[in-house]
């Protein structure tokens, strides 16, 4: 009988509860989730915006140091003298000997300048002659040797040797390199990854007489930069794989990868490489944790349908105030303990005196026709003493007054 009058109180407060978290949790994530979808479209934009003022912010630096006397200065003829009895070669030599010189010591200074005016030492930073052919370099391992042909292999330095200073995302693996680094005259710059080079002319007396070339790797430090100033994650990918990625942990990196690599987000990706607009906002799952995703071309790559960017937002991190949610069902758990304390406690007070009833009338039944009730309940305590009228009337028993008995 304490389950009949418990269990209906009880599960009717525990239905309620639970229909009031899950309504109460579908409806707030999703609200969060449309929000936070609007958001990596908007930010995404803003993340093209950010990568092409930065392009520009480098290519605004490398064309004030090809214009700057460190630079010219490399490539000035006025101060070598030229004695009569010296031949055109012979000439030619000295010049670009003293190119070489100086170009060195004006690799040296901009290296040192870039780092004072950017915050950050170039990864790659050398001079080219008119030819497109290094004469000076710094020392990274991402740099072509001093005498090799680069303008055939970096699109901004050619465009550069026609006047035009230029940047982009640039590889090793989608330039011509690829077909001549068996040839000894061509440089091999097997280590440079993916990189953004500017290339600017330094033109001396209205003649471009060299180039500028300077390029920073596309690093995980660069893209966990870029994702705390938007508060968003993101990735890039190159040729299919995730070449750098805010997202610490190569664990990460990898669940990350094999998510991208799924048929229906390779269709996407190809299909706004193709369209040159961002794909649709998509929903994945890196070691557990959701994230929304867009993907875009990179604006900066030479190459769009190798380099495209991935811009996420964590569902998780957004939808982790619901999980105040969950004192609703612990106010649902406290509910329920205190209607099962209180059902039995209530079920006990009424139940005790009916069991006192029932004995006495088993009593009665078996002969003890002298036995009265002595019920001490408000409520119950009335139906005891009508049943011991009952049976003294039966009996012809005087039935003696109980004042304490409440009708």
């Amino acid at each position: 009988m304490r389950t009949k009058i418990i269990l209906p109180n009880l599960l009717v407060i525990f239905l309620l509860g639970l229909g009031t978290y899950f309504y109460l949790r579908d409806d707030l994530r999703n609200s969060t989730v449309e929000k936070l979808t609007a958001r990596v479209i908007l930010d995404r934009a803003l993340f093209d915006r950010s990568e092409a003022l930065e392009g520009y912010e480098l290519l605004s630096a490398i064309r004030n140091f090809a214009m700057s006397k460190t630079a010219t200065a490399a490539f000035a003829t006025n101060d070598i003298p030229r004695k009569p009895e010296d031949t055109d070669e012979a000439y030619e030599k000295m010049v670009r000997a003293a190119w070489f010189d100086r170009s060195v010591t004006a690799v040296a200074d901009i290296s040192e300048q870039w780092l004072t005016k950017m915050g950050k030492a170039p990864d790659l930073l050398f001079l080219t002659d008119r030819n497109g052919v290094v004469i000076a370099r710094n020392t990274t391992p991402h740099a072509c040797p001093t005498g090799k042909l680069v303008k055939d292999a970096i699109p901004t330095v050619q465009r550069a040797l026609e006047g035009e200073a230029t940047f982009s995302l640039w590889s090793i693996a989608d330039s011509p390199f690829g077909a001549k680094k068996a040839d000894p005259a061509y440089c091999q710059m097997l280590n440079s990854g993916l990189m953004e080079v500017a290339s600017a002319p330094v033109i001396v007396d209205e003649v471009i007489q060299g180039i500028l070339v300077v390029g920073s790797e596309v690093s995980n430090g660069e893209a966990r930069k870029n994702a705390q100033l938007l508060g968003l994650d993101l990735a890039v990918l190159k040729n299919g794989g995730v070449y750098s990625s805010s997202l610490t942990t190569d664990s990460q990196r990898q669940a990350l990868e094999q998510e991208l690599a799924q048929a229906d987000v390779v269709a996407m990706t190809a299909a706004a490489v193709s369209s040159g607009k961002p794909s649709e906002t998509f929903e994945i799952d890196v070691e557990g944790e959701s994230f929304i995703a867009i993907i875009a071309p990179s604006v900066s790559a030479e190459k769009k349908e190798s380099i495209v960017n991935v811009v996420m937002a964590s569902i998780d991190q957004e939808t982790s105030y619901l999980n105040s949610l969950n004192m609703v069902l612990a106010l649902v758990a406290l509910c329920a303990l205190a209607v099962i304390i209180i059902g039995f406690l209530l079920a006990g007070h009424f139940l005790k005196p009916v069991m006192i009833i029932e004995e006495g009338l088993l009593k009665m039944i078996n002969g003890e026709t002298n036995y009265r009730f002595d019920v001490k309940s408000s409520e119950l305590g009335g139906l005891g003493y009508r049943i011991n009228q009952l049976v003294s009337s039966l009996t012809g028993e005087e039935e003696v007054p109980d004042d304490t008995q409440t009708s």
